[in-house]
């Protein structure tokens, strides 16, 4: 999904778990990592299989790559079709050369995105006992380099970063312009930072206080001002993204969703909210142990989902026992990832359907011998076409119900949050996630967002979101995640109207990582 981009990701002040749970994900993704010295090395190990490794050095009196080179290096790799990671120590953008890097890929037009770290010069204070701002000792904090020479190619004034300024910027840009900086000095104010709701207003300290009042800005927001503000016109990576700003609300089972999916989403710039509705509730043990007593006699056992054999897996090993205990049995799967989670635990299915229960019958059916009989390893309640279909070809079978699905609940607060703004798309996996996810608007006195569209896995939840006085927007012509992936991501490029001008309401911006407002 992410050939020729570049992520500038910041490792972490040193503890390799310090670096960020979305920073890590991207690392795991990277063809291409170049990396600085100082990085936690045990970061290296978390890339896949076959990813290049490139040091840079980077670090005093030390040997270094020239940052010439590696601009060069990681154009070149993009190019190339690479999803290259430039792996830097702290923050990217803070003393790191990060926005050299910046630069250097927007003038050669290689997308790229930015992704903060935690800094060494609040952090490492911190892990030390020192609160670098307290209310009764220090209201601000200097952040500067030792190093001196070659490293500044201008006498600019400091970047000031001033928090929880919104409704005090006319006596901070008076405060900033008498302390010396001209009242023509670029001057920046982001409001709501690293969500989709960001909002940026550019003037200068002289302007921004008006600019900002007329423009509506809500609080949090911060107030950057100094010559690097106005690198912003530059350097802003998210509004290059293809699903810059779009909101999406994946509905779907609890630790029964592949999560992994979801990152393309996310990395091509879109806000992907989580949402499990239901949670997967496994019999008792003395339920589950007389159910295998039971299908040890079955021809056929049929697992519909990836929970049904993960269930009865860890009851057979609670059990003392494994596949060669059920040696005469088939096994039927439907989908490829209930065929995955088959094998990943040591058995390979010996059929599989793709889709859903009705390919799995159309499938079964042929290979059924007079006298077989027929267990279903499924949910306690779940949509009748499989055991209708079975009544109709009058074959033996019986459901064995190894787990249930039980609606969650959440804080009011929590559920408005998430649900009650601005929402492009709702995914639904499943038709239960359908019924319970307007029960959870409905339990909250929510109305569902007009401007919403519906995305449905699968015929069956199609036709719940239809019961529900729903339409749907599509539904993949094969029920599975990642075609609904792809299909996702092709229909919102299309209507993505992509703005260069930092004050488009979008979602994160690098320059603000240390946001607390």
């Amino acid at each position: 999904m992410l050939s020729g981009y570049v992520c500038l990701l910041g490792a972490g002040p040193g503890d390799a778990g310090l670096i960020t749970r979305i920073g890590l994900e991207y690392l795991k993704r990277a063809d291409v990592v170049l990396y600085d010295h100082l990085i936690p090395a045990q970061l290296l190990l978390e890339t896949c299989p076959g990813c290049q490794w490139i040091p840079v050095g980077k670090r005093c009196g030390m040997p270094s790559m020239e940052q010439a080179e590696i601009n060069r290096l990681l154009i070149a790799k993009a190019k190339a079709g690479y999803f290259v990671v430039r792996l830097k120590g702290g923050d990217p953008f803070l003393f790191g050369r990060g926005g050299e890097e910046a630069e250097a890929l927007a003038q050669a037009g290689i997308p790229y995105f930015v992704v903060p770290g935690i800094s060494s010069s609040l952090s490492v204070p911190a892990a030390a006992g020192i609160p670098v701002t307290h209310r009764k000792v220090a209201h601000s904090v200097t952040i500067r380099t030792g190093h001196y020479g070659d490293f500044y190619q201008t006498e600019g004034r400091p970047t000031q970063v001033v928090l929880m300024s919104l409704n005090s910027l006319s006596e901070v840009s008076d405060t900033l312009i008498t302390e010396g900086y001209p009242p023509e000095t670029p001057a920046v104010v982001i409001s709501r930072g690293t969500t989709p709701f960001q909002k940026v207003v550019s003037g200068t300290l002289g302007t921004i206080p008006t600019l900002a009042k007329a423009a509506g800005l809500q609080a949090p927001a911060l107030l950057v001002a100094g010559e690097a503000a106005a690198l912003n016109e530059i350097l802003y990576w998210k509004s290059n993204l293809p699903l810059n700003g779009k909101r999406i609300l994946w509905a779907g089972v609890q630790s029964g969703d592949d999560l992994a999916s979801l990152e393309d989403l996310k990395m091509l710039g879109a806000e992907v909210i989580y949402l499990p509705v239901l949670a997967v509730r496994p019999m008792t043990m003395s339920k589950l142990a007389q159910i295998l007593a039971e299908v040890v006699d079955y021809s056929w056992l049929l697992f519909t989902s990836q929970n049904a054999v993960r269930i009865f897996f860890e009851a057979m090993l609670a059990e003392g026992k494994d596949w060669s205990w059920l040696a005469s049995s088939r096994i039927a799967v439907v989908g490829d990832k209930t065929a995955a989670a088959l094998k990943q635990r040591g058995r390979n299915p010996d059929m599989i359907a793709s889709g859903n229960s009705r390919s799995l019958l159309e499938r079964l059916i042929p290979l059924l011998s007079p006298g077989d009989r027929v267990a279903l390893c499924q949910a306690e309640k779940t949509l009748p076409y499989l055991a209708d279909g079975l009544n109709r070809f009058g074959v033996n079978y019986r459901p064995f119900a190894l787990y249930c699905l039980e609606g969650l609940e959440y804080p009011e607060d929590l559920i408005r949050k998430l649900c009650g703004e601005t929402l492009d798309v709702v995914v639904f996996t499943a038709p239960s996630v359908v019924v319970q996810y307007f029960a959870l608007l409905k339990l909250h006195g929510l109305k569902p967002d007009p401007a919403a569209r519906y995305v449905c896995l699968g015929q069956e939840t199609e036709g719940q979101l239809g019961q529900s006085g729903y339409s749907v927007w599509f539904t993949p012509t094969e029920p599975n995640r990642e075609q609904l992936i792809a299909q996702l991501i092709e229909k919102l490029r299309s209507e993505c109207h992509v703005s260069n001008h930092p004050s488009a309401p979008v979602a994160a911006n690098s320059f603000i990582a240390e946001d607390i407002g």
